[in-house]
């Protein structure tokens, strides 16, 4: 079992990132919604936008990875 400040320290991590990528001055997701430490967004953009957007927010910090699921026929694989 994790501890139980870990929901907690990831929730306040996550919030001091996403005041960085409110900084974000290329194509933003239209949608990003966190629950802890998982993200849900969706970015109308060419696979460009979406690669610069990642790239960029893999840049924030080393101790985290962001990656991307892309839709395929309209359905994205379960997050894990």
């Amino acid at each position: 079992m994790g501890s139980p400040l870990a929901p907690i320290l990831a929730n306040l991590f996550m919030n001091e990132l996403e005041k960085e990528i409110d900084k974000y001055t290329g194509k933003k997701p239209e949608i990003y919604l966190r629950y802890v430490d998982d993200i849900f967004s969706i970015i109308h953009g060419t696979q460009k936008d979406i690669a610069k957007f990642v790239k960029f927010m893999n840049k924030l910090d080393p101790s985290i990875k962001f990656t991307v699921e892309v839709q395929n026929s309209n359905k994205l694989p379960f997050l894990d």
